[in-house]
């Protein structure tokens, strides 16, 4: 083969197959850590430094997710690609009929698919679409190639064509395949109806404020922010939640004892730490589950501090006062807990930042000494009690048929809950209460709040809070990190 179309055959056919091995381990696992490219990202997350983390949530918010699997798809391209290129190195030291490069990546491919994901469907899967890839182009005729050009003339069309065919089709199989490994085999909530008619009750309390969601977050609409790209896929039949440690005596339930016990229903918020003070990372649902109390009794705890372990890996400690109210759900919304949101079950801890309301959980470890949780170890404060907050987020004010103009939003202050809304629209000088919609039951609830006025001039429009216990939320305004954002939130309006 002539010396100056190996680099371009080499990079080539290199990026043929670090396309076709994505697509086709997508074929194979889904958006499952089935799926090579979800091991990466995994790693991406647990070794990126904590400073980019930490910038990225704050900055980005949902979006730092989105470049996070970017980032990890970009890199298993990269390994991928990386494994063709040594097969086609190996293949085209000196020609030969027989695919030596592409017996040698199908071995390493199918190396890396097996050590990332331990399954033997992803293992053959890319073994066989890399080291193929690679041995048709080691298997180029050098004769036939008198130029790079000839290279790009005789192979581009075909094998990008190929790569597009491949990914066509692996995106419907693992669409498919992803579907059926989110599918739940689990019983329907036996109340259903009723907490479908007890959500829906709730919906009749919105305000009808442009641009400002319902009282109750549909489970589609409910952020969903995770340090995983993909839901824990749990098993329900082989899923047991242990109490284990500083305990009388350890304590095993199973998904059956879980679903047999008395249930409690409860409206409940949750806020991401990493939200912005504005943002919309702060939702509230209806959670059917049991009080954590009572599976302390049964243990009879007596350490200061519970440890949450989660089947993911994940891990986040708390004092046991905080505890006390706590509560392990098991339904949403009437529905059975959505796997993206922690089935079988999770953890609940009114007034507390969302990294503390553990997903996937599997074990509740008491302890005099705990270890520091997946966020704290990178210099977050999610045991800081989250702050009262009235966002305004209509877009940045309604005008209504009257000539007035209307602000809105939801209002949050933990488990004091929301008495009153204030509203100014003169940047701070002066104040009025808003009208609030009627309150959920429960205390760890958002409440709708909306404000209508007159105005012919720019204007800064500022929103705080009450809370329950008669407490005036902070003016002074802080970033999400470390213990979360507070202050008030302003907005300039232009009648």
């Amino acid at each position: 083969m002539r010396a100056d179309t190996i680099p371009v055959r080499t990079a080539f056919f290199a990026t043929l197959a670090g396309g076709a091995g994505l697509a086709a381990g997508y074929a194979a696992g889904g958006w499952t850590r089935d799926y090579f490219a979800l091991v990466v990202a995994d790693w991406v997350t647990e070794y990126t430094p904590a400073a980019v983390m930490n910038w990225s949530i704050q900055n980005l918010g949902e979006t730092a997710e989105d470049l996070q699997v970017l980032s990890a798809l970009g890199l298993a391209f990269g390994l991928v690609a990386a494994v063709a290129v040594v097969g086609l190195v190996v293949g085209t030291r000196e020609y030969t009929a027989a695919p030596l490069g592409g017996a040698l990546a199908a071995v390493l491919a199918g190396g890396l698919g097996y050590v990332l994901t331990g399954s033997l469907l992803q293992t053959a899967t890319l073994a066989v679409v890399v080291g193929g890839i690679v041995a048709v182009g080691e298997g180029i005729d050098p004769r036939s190639v008198e130029a790079p050009t000839d290279l790009e003339r005789r192979q581009v069309v075909g094998g990008v064509g190929a790569v597009l065919g491949i990914g066509i089709v692996s995106k419907v199989i693992g669409d498919v395949v992803t579907d059926r490994a989110l599918e739940i085999e689990a019983e329907p909530l036996a109340t259903a109806d009723a907490l479908r008619e007890r959500v829906e009750a709730a919906q009749q309390t919105d305000l009808g404020v442009e641009d400002v969601g319902p009282p109750v977050s549909a489970i589609g609409e409910f952020y969903n922010v995770s340090k995983n790209a993909a839901p824990e896929i749990v098993d329900e039949s082989t899923w047991t939640l242990s109490v284990t440690g500083g305990v009388d005596d350890d304590l095993e339930i199973d998904y059956a004892d879980l679903r047999e016990r008395p249930a409690e229903d409860r409206f409940v918020a949750l806020r991401c730490i990493g939200d912005d003070l504005n943002g919309e990372l702060l939702d509230t649902a209806l959670w059917t589950g049991i009080p954590l109390s009572e599976l302390f009794e049964e243990a009879g705890l007596e350490a200061s501090h519970v440890e949450m372990h989660a089947a993911d890996g994940y891990v986040a400690s708390v004092p046991r006062e905080t505890l006390e109210d706590g509560f392990l759900a098991y339904g949403m919304n009437g529905e059975v807990l959505p796997r993206a949101h922690g089935f079988p079950a999770r953890i609940h801890l009114p007034g507390t930042w969302g990294e503390l309301n553990v997903k996937w959980i599997e074990e509740i470890h008491a302890t005099d000494d705990p270890v520091e949780g997946f966020y704290e170890e990178r210099g977050w404060n999610g045991h800081a009690r989250v702050p009262a907050v009235a966002k305004i987020w209509t877009q940045p004010k309604n005008e209504l048929a009257d000539g007035r103009l209307e602000v809105g939003g939801h209002a949050y202050a933990g488990d004091r809950g929301v008495e009153r809304v204030e509203v100014s629209t003169d940047g701070g000088e002066t104040w009025n209460d808003a009208e609030l919609a009627e309150p959920l039951p429960g205390e760890d609830v958002t409440r709708q709040w909306r404000y209508r006025y007159d105005a012919e001039e720019e204007h800064e429009v500022v929103a705080r809070v009450i809370d329950g216990e008669g407490n005036l939320q902070p003016e002074a305004e802080t970033d999400a990190f470390p213990a979360g954002p507070s202050g008030w939130v302003r907005k300039t309006v232009i009648p």
